[in-house]
């Protein structure tokens, strides 16, 4: 009787949208598009990737949902702009953004280990092949939304955290908790037009402005913790920030800046 030579299980393959997704990811956060503000045609990163226009597709979507690009009818995918960062006290900036809580449980969105990928892993200084946890929530108040974050969190401050708790704390409280603190942080804030995939979540139609933030936040020995992406609706939210001149340069006054829901005295937190 002949001895079957034994099958090697089959490598499980990371699927091409995926590996088309976290190139194009890593250039865009890199700041390659930035000068012309878009990406290249379907049929360039066709050719460029040698894959189908469903999977360049699939990776736009994977795009969209991680508020990089916007989408629309007729034309390339618009590169979501990157302007200089606004520089604050960040304790104070926390504490000033620290949320209604309760009254705004987020819901968890998307909830996976994904590479990092060679641009984020510069920014959370991890190895490109190590993995990160990515997470998008949407965050209601009196059952309208308000807002949707992504966020790519470093490993060693991923620890212990699952869907579960992100569905109950807020990412602050959830590092308070586990000793963690945010001790500063590279933060930028634009205007942009929203995408289809956020905009199905934010309840508003494509292409209405959203104000996004994004940050890159760090604990007191400078390692970087997780790098936030949200966007919020123009009609509910809005951002005050006082100045004053010191020297020849303006700076942000203490506590005067704020977040406004419905035009309350509301704060919140990322």
């Amino acid at each position: 009787m002949t001895a079957q030579t034994p099958k090697v299980p089959n490598r499980v393959k990371q699927p091409l949208y995926q590996e088309v997704f976290q190139a194009l990811r890593d250039e865009i956060l890199g700041g390659r598009y930035d000068k012309q503000g878009a990406l290249p045609s379907e049929l360039l990163l066709e050719k460029r990737f040698k894959v189908s226009r469903i999977t360049i597709r699939r990776a736009c979507d994977e795009l969209e949902k991680a508020a990089l690009i916007e989408r629309s009818k007729g034309r390339s995918a618009r590169v979501l702009a990157r302007l200089p960062p606004i520089v604050a006290d960040v304790e104070d900036e926390i504490e000033t953004l620290h949320s209604i809580g309760a009254n705004m449980r987020p819901e968890v969105l998307h909830f996976a280990w994904v590479s990092a990928g060679e641009v984020l892993a510069d920014l959370l200084e991890v190895n490109p092949e190590e993995k990160v946890l990515w997470s998008t929530r949407l965050r209601r108040r009196r059952n309208d939304p308000i807002n949707h974050t992504s966020v790519h969190i470093a490993p060693d401050f991923a620890v212990g955290i699952n869907e579960e708790l992100l569905g109950q704390k807020q990412l602050i409280d959830i590092w308070r908790a586990q000793g963690h603190v945010v001790a500063s942080a590279d933060q930028i804030m634009s205007a942009a037009p929203c995408n289809k995939a956020i905009a199905r979540h934010l309840d508003i139609a494509i292409g209405a402005p959203v104000f996004c933030i994004r940050r890159l936040m760090r604990n007191a020995e400078g390692r970087p913790m997780g790098l936030l992406v949200a966007s919020l609706r123009w009609d509910r939210f809005s951002y005050r920030m006082s100045l004053k001149r010191v020297g020849n340069e303006m700076q942000l006054a203490a506590n005067t800046r704020r977040s406004l829901f419905d035009m309350e005295d509301t704060t919140w937190e990322l």
